[in-house]
């Protein structure tokens, strides 16, 4: 493969449980398998970055920039992105996480009570944490 086609955008859906570096190295990988060999038998490590880290928890779509293309990169960190995520209230875990067993938990009709009365305090902290207005 030549270096003109190690160049350009690649868009990835990485599973969950994957780090962002995880996606990253397997396309570095795949890349350097397809390179053709130079005479002395080696191969040149293509050059992979990505566009913003995606937690190990979050699986979707993440936008790869390979060779010379990885100087966008700052471009796609400060541009506008769209998250979607899936909350449970009124459960917590002894690891903070999805990854830990459920140490105390409430009744549904509590915990939806609990955040209906303060259903308005809730959205300011998240527009402040946003930059909304």
């Amino acid at each position: 493969m030549s270096d003109q086609r190690r160049q350009g955008f690649v868009l990835a859906d990485k599973p969950i449980g994957w780090g962002s570096a995880r996606l990253v190295g397997q396309l570095q990988r795949t890349l350097l398998e397809q390179s053709p060999e130079s005479p002395s038998g080696h191969r040149k490590r293509p050059t992979v970055g990505h566009t913003g880290t995606l937690d190990r928890f979050a699986g979707g779509l993440m936008l790869l920039l390979v060779g010379r293309c990885t100087a966008l990169a700052d471009f796609f960190l400060h541009a506008d992105k769209t998250y979607l995520a899936d909350f449970v209230f009124g459960q917590s875990t002894d690891t903070h996480d999805c990854t830990g067993a459920i140490d105390n938990a409430v009744p549904e009709h509590e915990a939806r009570s609990f955040f209906e009365s303060r259903l308005d305090d809730i959205q300011a902290e998240i527009r402040s944490f946003i930059n909304w207005t």
